[in-house]
């Protein structure tokens, strides 16, 4: 009978299958009955109803098999379900937060107090909620920190029916956001009031009839469940149920620094409308939307095999990977490393390499610097020749300076002495002129009177005439002479003038040549100085070189002795247990960055608090292990199709090969290529004719197959990608 059954396929399901088989059972069952098989006939139409049905049977008995094994689940609600078969609680979103300023723009009277859950406006309408509040005391002017958290606090009730396993909808949570829970380490974000006393929220229900409740995070729509009186209480019918919970955007509640600025509603103290001033100085960091299938399927085996223990490496990594904290975000990816040497632990094996190569840069910098300071001595020593050389020609213009001045002095003594002589002269004549002035007046007179008095007998009248005119001649003479001694006297004071004027420029030119002299002797004690310095400093860099090399020798020597120490206690013979976590998280674009320190230190208390004793855990942010890729890019775009519009999709489809990527995992150009080259059959991009891509760095990393292999502790990540383009015309190949 078994071998009457191996005709039929039982793993082709399929509406083909079926049908084929169905037209075969016909052909050797009723071959002697039914041969019509025209496509119009009422026996094919029966066959395809039957195979059309099987199908269909088929896709759902598929589906139901499938979502009952997790490494097949297809769906949220089947991989929630089923890792809740082994204790494994799906993670929740996380709320991205960011630390505000807040300062007050005037001074009051009275206390002015910022509660927590304080709403703040964020970009595009996003909201933020203060987790701490503070107060301004009378006359404060201070500026206070808060940090705030993305999303808004809300409020669902519901009414007991008294029933056992009650589970309620919640509803009312805003489109495209998703409630933040209870992080890995315990922090809840959700009260729920039972006719007003606040319940407890457990992972799972726990066996006892406790006031205890359980949020279904990943339920569409999330969920509040009760107990049945054996793990947990049963709500009393008719009792309110009150839940407050915090609704947030995850991984897309992200602000950059100084776009929180304004608060969502004044804030009013009394009857008072208080003015603040609010500024975000950094961006916002974490957010992370609910835990995905493919998530759940990696985490949830890894976490049932720890026991709630963390002993070996996988419990370590399946604990870090789905690690969720309320405030600070989630872990993306992680590795643990049972750390037996220097060269198995990343966090040492990248700082020593970070040494050794900041040594081996060391010494042509500073070999490169020596050679710079030999060739600023030279033109050191250059500069002090040429200032001796300034300073003899200096000494040389000092000194027929104080020649000229010299001569000068002496002409101005000439001068002075002719200028007294002038002087003397002047005075003398204009002495003398008086008295024959007076003289004059005299004879004047006494001629005068005599002609009068004459008798003209005795006296001719020729004679008188002659005499009158002598005088009149005498007088002139008289006239010419006094004003040629005044101009005498008017040039022998403007000559003594001047001599003054030369004596004051002589005494300037005088002490300016003293300056001058000063001046040159300390620029020769300067240069002196520098020649003596630089000899110092061509003897010291000559020394330095020789320091320099020793050091890098002593260096690579501590570097080899470090690698020694930690081998001798890290080896297996020593048993040592230290287990190094190296972890990354997302950035809002969903590439991987090194976690907050906060992220980091909440999940070594939750590994510290789940270790094997003996273990030593060391959190680690993997910013060393990340590895850039640089990849170029040629697209040829066909005519008609926008380049820039081309190019984009092309990149974004390169960008997402490189989101999530796992430790270890080589990016190999297929990856690359998948999204994007032409295929006949299934064109991914529009007005792609063909593309070229080339990995070209990290610079020394690249296979002989174009491919980025790296270390096993090592993860890619984005870096740069150079995409160009060409236009082409259609290809007329295979039409």
């Amino acid at each position: 009978m078994a071998t009457q059954l191996t005709r039929v396929r039982y793993a082709g399901l399929d509406f083909d299958t079926h049908e084929d088989e169905i037209l075969a059972r016909l052909q050797v069952k009723f071959a002697s009955v039914f041969n019509d098989f025209a496509v119009s006939s009422l026996g094919i139409m029966l066959v395809d109803i039957f195979s059309f049905g099987l199908d269909t049977i088929s896709f759902y008995l598929d589906r139901r098999a499938t979502d009952n094994f997790l490494v097949t689940s297809r769906t949220l609600a089947s991989a929630t379900r089923l890792a809740r078969q082994l204790g494994y609680k799906p993670g929740p979103a996380s709320a991205s937060s960011v630390d505000v300023q807040i300062s007050l723009d005037d001074t009051y009277s009275f206390p002015v107090t910022v509660p927590i859950g304080f709403q703040l406006l964020g970009p595009g309408g996003l909201i933020f909620e203060t987790q701490e509040s503070i107060t301004f005391s009378i006359g404060d002017t201070a500026t206070y920190t808060v940090t705030a958290s993305e999303g808004e606090t809300l409020t669902s009730v519901f009414f007991s029916d008294g029933t056992a396993n009650q589970v309620f909808d919640i509803g009312n949570v805003p489109e495209s956001k998703f409630i933040v829970g209870t992080g890995t380490n315990g922090q809840s974000q959700v009260t729920v009031e039972v006719d007003g006393t606040e319940w407890d929220e457990q992972e799972f229900l726990q066996f006892g009839e406790t006031d205890q409740f359980e949020i279904g995070y990943t339920d569409e729509p999330p969920t509040v469940r009760f107990g049945d009186a054996i793990a947990g209480k049963i709500p009393e019918s008719s009792a309110e149920i009150r839940v407050t919970y915090f609704a947030s955007s995850g991984v897309n509640g992200t602000a950059t620094a100084g776009t929180v600025t304004q608060s969502v509603q004044p804030l009013v103290v009394g009857f008072d409308s208080i003015g603040l001033n609010i500024n975000n100085s950094e961006g916002a960091s974490g957010g992370s939307d609910p835990e995905d299938v493919n998530s759940i399927k990696a985490n949830a085996p890894g976490v049932f095999k720890s026991r709630t223990v963390n002993v070996t490496l996988e419990d370590y990594k399946a604990r870090a990977q789905s690690f969720v904290d309320s405030i600070f975000g989630a872990i993306a990816v992680a590795r643990a490393i049972n750390v037996r040497g220097s060269s198995d632990d990343a966090f040492l094996s990248s700082r020593l390499t970070n040494i050794r190569s900041e040594s081996a840069a060391f010494v042509p910098t500073v070999e490169t610097a020596v050679d710079a300071v030999a060739v600023d001595t030279t033109s050191i020593a250059t500069s002090v020749a040429e200032a001796q050389v300034d300073d003899d020609s200096l000494a040389t213009d000092i000194a027929d300076i104080a020649s000229a001045e010299d001569a000068a002095r002496v002409a101005n003594e000439i001068i002075r002495t002719s200028s007294g002589i002038i002087t003397t002269t002047a005075s003398a004549a204009a002495g003398e002129l008086g008295t024959i002035d007076v003289q004059h007046d005299n004879i004047v007179t006494d001629i005068t009177a005599a002609a009068d008095a004459a008798d003209p007998i005795k006296i001719g009248a020729t004679v008188r005439v002659a005499l009158l005119g002598y005088l009149t001649t005498m007088d002139t003479a008289r006239i010419s002479a006094v004003a040629k001694t005044s101009e005498i006297g008017a040039q022998s004071s403007t000559v003594l003038s001047n001599v003054t004027t030369i004596t004051t420029e002589l005494d300037d030119i005088d002490a300016k040549a003293i300056t001058a002299e000063a001046r040159r002797s300390s620029i020769r004690a300067d240069v002196d100085a520098i020649d003596v310095s630089n000899t110092s400093i061509t003897s010291t860099t000559s020394t330095l070189l020789i320091d320099v090399g020793a050091t890098d020798n002593n260096i690579s020597d501590l570097v080899q002795e470090v690698d020694d120490h930690v081998d001798s206690f890290l080896s297996n013979e020593c048993k040592s247990n230290l287990i190094e976590v190296p972890v990354l998280t997302l950035d809002s674009e969903g590439f991987y960055v090194v976690p907050t320190n906060g992220l980091q230190k909440s999940l070594q208390a939750y590994l510290d608090g789940a270790k094997e004793v003996t273990q030593v855990v060391k959190v680690t942010g993997a910013d060393n292990q990340l590895v850039a890729s640089e990849i170029t890019v040629l697209v040829g775009i066909l005519t008609g199709y926008s380049e820039a519009t081309v190019r984009s999709q092309v990149e974004a489809a390169i960008l997402d090969v490189l989101r999530g990527r796992a430790f270890g995992a080589t990016l190999r150009l297929s990856e690359l290529y998948a999204p994007v080259a032409p295929e006949p059959d299934d064109i991914q991009i529009e007005g792609v004719e063909y593309v070229n891509i080339s990995i070209i760095g990290p610079a020394g990393r690249i296979d002989s197959n174009g491919n980025l292999p790296v270390e096993e502790f090592e993860v890619v990540t984005r870096g740069t990608i150079a995409v160009t383009s060409e236009v082409v015309e259609k290809s007329l190949i295979g039409q």
